[in-house]
């Protein structure tokens, strides 16, 4: 569990989630996260050394990835369950974890389904370092969102208009970067707002509909592209983004990949699953079904 997700809300939620586990008598241990990274480290050695019935991810869309990169760095089959307790929570309502009374049930009866992880490289401090993501993997805006949902922001307008207020404060600052991406469909270079591969239509709780007909489990991603032609300019055209309608708009490219390449000039930023993974050049690839997720969602 991550006591600092949802803006600090998810310890408070950690006794419902506690008496509604014990009611459907799931047996558990519980570990606490104090800083980036442990989620990561606690699950890959859980999965490695004492092969847990499942490991569940209590928290944001940023445990979630944590748990799920653990996981996959340890190669093992466990599987991944999800108590929503962050912001965004878009990779648990994508299965069925919507609310905590739906999560529990979710693990209790133990149903699950492989899906896609995003596979990348990019430079952390200077260095190297390879990442998984589940939901999407960009370059640009996205970065300047996360940095304005601060915790405060979490905080007070809550789950439902966070996001929004991101938006609105980072689209004031943001300037388009130099960007040369290349994909195994092709290649594009300028100006750009935005370069996403989605595994996920949703992101940003679902107020956000980037990657409209993304599947999880297809062994693809979608590449969007939204190419830079001035700041008011654009705004319609990103505000479309919100309701998966951008698709076929004048300076908006969309395509299905497998692997990508992406330079850019300082500044650009990773971004994946709603957390920040320093910057490019940013490398990528799908690993088609490589993690399994207790789910009520059928495949696709």
């Amino acid at each position: 569990m991550n006591p600092s997700a949802g803006g600090g809300a998810a310890r408070s939620a950690y006794g419902k989630c506690a008496a509604l586990l014990s009611s459907a008598g799931c047996a558990w241990d519980l570990h606490e996260t104090t800083r980036p990274g442990d989620a990561r480290r606690l699950a890959r050695d859980l999965a490695s050394q004492s092969a847990p019935s499942m490991l569940v991810a209590a928290g944001g869309d940023g445990t979630v990835n944590e748990v799920a990169s653990g996981i996959l760095d340890s190669e093992a089959s466990t599987p991944l369950g999800i108590l929503p307790l962050g912001t965004g929570n878009d990779f648990g309502r994508l299965h069925g974890a919507i609310s905590i009374e739906q999560a529990v049930g979710i693990l209790a009866r133990g149903r699950s389904r492989r899906v896609d992880a995003i596979r990348f490289q990019s430079r952390i401090n200077g260095r190297p370092c390879t990442s998984f993501a589940l939901l999407f993997v960009s370059s640009g805006f996205v970065g300047n969102l996360l940095k304005a949902t601060t915790p405060s922001v979490k905080r007070v307008f809550g789950r439902r208009f966070s996001y929004s207020v991101g938006f609105l404060k980072a689209w004031l600052s943001f300037a388009a970067s130099s960007m040369q991406v290349i994909h195994d469909s092709g290649s594009h270079s300028g100006e750009c707002l935005l370069v996403a591969a989605c595994n996920s239509e949703y992101a940003g709780g679902h107020g956000f509909r980037p990657a409209p007909g993304a599947i999880m489990d297809d062994g693809q991603l979608e590449l969007l592209i939204i190419a830079s032609q001035g700041r008011w300019r654009m705004l319609p055209r990103f505000i479309r983004v919100t309701r998966g309608t951008h698709v076929g708009l004048p300076g908006v490219h969309y395509m299905r990949i497998t692997k990508m390449k992406l330079e850019s000039a300082a500044g650009a930023g990773v971004q994946a699953d709603g957390d920040l993974f320093g910057e490019p050049p940013l490398e990528l690839e799908v690993k088609q079904r490589a993690l399994n997720v207790l789910s009520d969602s059928p495949a696709g």
